[in-house]
């Protein structure tokens, strides 16, 4: 994909954003489990922003909805979204684990997504790499959150990159 370019002031100086997204595709369809749990989940968004042009950066979605860019020459120019996912079914303890790092792809570029982490409201759980949750009987529904840190190389062709990364969830 051709770089989207936004002139600035008079002199016309260019800075490269860069759109970029996760697409859970694996989970994005509503997945039925062997074990009889159904996953539906929308997509990890890293939004938009301008690489800095000699540092390589990060940008990271906590599972609580922030979205932090990193170091302060990368600016973020569209916001990022959490990954949110409905978990229904069986009743019991569940693992859930994400396959990390991931490849975001465009064109010929890439990038790496990793570092994978989750929370839920009910159990209230912060920022875990592993969520380990006992799911009732009486409401047999889990809704948690997922979120990642993209690496960006120093600076990074511009395009819009998606990629797949697959949650599992065990019942042990």
């Amino acid at each position: 994909m051709k770089p989207n370019y936004k002139t600035q002031d008079k002199r016309k100086q260019r800075r490269l954003m860069v759109a970029l997204s996760v697409l859970t595709v694996s989970a994005m369809s509503t997945q039925r489990q062997a074990w009889g749990a159904t996953l539906a989940c929308t997509p990890i968004d890293f939004g938009t922003f301008a690489p800095c042009p000699t540092t390589a950066g990060t940008v990271t979605v906590s599972p609580a909805g922030t979205t932090t860019p990193a170091p302060g020459c990368l600016t973020q120019l569209g916001a990022g979204k959490r990954a949110q996912c409905l978990l229904t079914g069986e009743t019991g303890s569940i693992v859930i684990t994400a396959a990390s790092p991931v490849t975001l792809n465009s064109g010929g570029d890439s990038m790496t997504v990793n570092n994978f982490l989750f929370s839920a409201d009910t159990p209230p759980i912060a920022s875990v790499p592993t969520l380990s949750v006992t799911i009732g009987s009486s409401s047999p529904v889990l809704n948690f959150y997922v979120g990642a840190t993209l690496n960006i190389s120093a600076a990074q062709a511009g395009g819009s990159y998606t990629g797949t990364y697959t949650i599992t969830t065990n019942n042990p």
